[in-house]
């Protein structure tokens, strides 16, 4: 069996929720903001770092069930598991021994685009949006 990452969200130490079939995101990312000193004088600018900005990171992927009932079920826990404008913790498998990790809030809802043949009955797409804030652990 070949290895693939896994995404958890943790809040503190306890693992909240863990992505299945992730199939896009945009990390990873630094997060790290400069500011620009240009010179009057003479051509050029210094930049010197200044602190961490908050980005976007996105996730999306796939829900799978064998009939609507269990597809449904599988939407509702992940919308009442990941409470908005909760501090959590999401790590992203680098290796089968080192994460990235980043402090994460939701801030938006998370989208459930209807994107299959079959009107969602065993398959949904998912893509939820968190705000990173501060400093990226693991680059």
């Amino acid at each position: 069996m070949s290895w693939s990452p896994k995404f958890i969200l943790y809040s503190g130490e306890t693992p909240i929720y863990t992505f299945l079939l992730v199939q896009d995101t945009n990390h990873p990312q630094k997060g790290v903001q400069f500011v620009e000193h240009e010179s009057r004088r003479a051509n050029g600018a210094n930049y010197i770092t200044g602190g961490y900005k908050v980005w976007d990171l996105y996730l999306s992927g796939k829900l799978c069930a064998a009939n609507y009932q269990a597809l449904v079920t599988l939407m509702d826990s992940m919308i009442s598991s990941i409470v908005t404008n909760t501090l959590y913790t999401l790590e992203i498998d680098k290796s089968e021994s080192t994460v990235y990790s980043y402090n994460v809030k939701r801030i938006v809802d998370i989208e459930f685009p209807n994107k299959d043949t079959d009107k969602m009955r065993r398959k949904q797409m998912y893509k939820i949006t968190f705000k990173v804030l501060g400093e990226n652990q693991g680059d």
